[in-house]
């Protein structure tokens, strides 16, 4: 028993309203990564659009100089949608995998936030050193893993340029 007496002076004592800033620190280095993810898929759906709205238009109409506003317009009939390349195929694939998998790290982050308020609060009204204990355990994991969740929404949002800027090269190409 002496020992930890000793061992408790030693430690220095925990800055709550510091612990409360860094989780608000990177609850809003989180809202800015999903913000720009979220602006990267709103790019590809607009790329995406505009293959295939240059697609279809160079089908439907692959000559538009020739229209003149005073000769009788002929029935234009819509061709076939343009057959979408396998690689655009896999490519909306894909901007479909990483869409799905930021709704579940946007869940689980929301978890791990919560849990990480929770640990907070425990640790403010712990009575005991092993409450005080358990609470900042709680409070470090899910500090943890949200640092975790931060790293696989940048591996994300890697993915998710790569797969802009290959569709763009298409769009251009």
């Amino acid at each position: 028993m002496g020992n930890s007496k000793k061992q408790n002076s030693k430690r220095p004592e925990l800055n709550i309203n510091e612990l409360f800033k860094r989780i608000k620190f990177e609850s809003k280095q989180i809202q800015n990564t999903f913000r720009e993810i979220e602006g990267l898929l709103k790019r590809s759906k607009e790329v995406m659009q505009q293959l295939l709205t240059a697609k279809n238009n160079g089908l439907l109409n692959g000559n538009t100089f020739f229209n003149v506003a005073e000769a009788p317009a002929a029935p234009v009939t819509p061709a076939a949608p343009a057959p979408v390349t396998p690689l655009v195929q896999l490519i909306t694939k894909d901007i479909a995998r990483i869409a799905r998998q930021i709704r579940i790290l946007q869940r689980e982050l929301l978890t791990q936030t919560r849990i990480a308020i929770l640990a907070l609060v425990l640790l403010q009204t712990a009575t005991t050193e092993e409450n005080e204990q358990l609470a900042l355990a709680a409070f470090f994991s899910a500090v943890g893993a949200i640092g975790r969740i931060r790293s696989q929404l940048q591996a994300l949002r890697d993915e998710l340029d790569e797969d802009i800027v290959i569709l763009l090269g298409i769009a251009a190409g």
